[in-house]
Formats: structure tokens, sequence, C-alpha cells
């Protein structure tokens, strides 16, 4: 069922490990691929399934 939500993610990325996107089939999948330093700075590391 489609409830009008995007899926937005962000990882870190270099080019001495790169890793295939993440997917979700049938799903459209955002995301951004940042370098360390800027993936530090925006980490969340809220476990948003404990709360259900």
């Amino acid at each position: 069922m489609r409830v009008g939500k995007t899926i937005e993610t962000a990882s870190w990325w270099t080019p001495d490990s790169p890793r295939e996107p993440l997917r979700i089939p049938d799903r459209r999948l955002w995301n951004h691929r940042l370098g360390l330093q800027h993936f530090e700075q925006v980490r969340d590391d809220t476990d948003y399934l404990a709360s259900l």
C-alpha cells in the first residue's frame, strides 16, 4: 500500500570502498552519498523500531 511517504537515507562513500546502493524491491529509495566527515555530522543512531 502506498501512503505518499518517501524513504530517504544517507551513507558515507569513498572511492576506496565503493558500495552498491541500498535497494528495496518495488520502492523508490533516495540515498545521499556523503564523505565520512559530512556523514558523521548528520548521523542519527536512533532506533526507530524500539518504540513499536
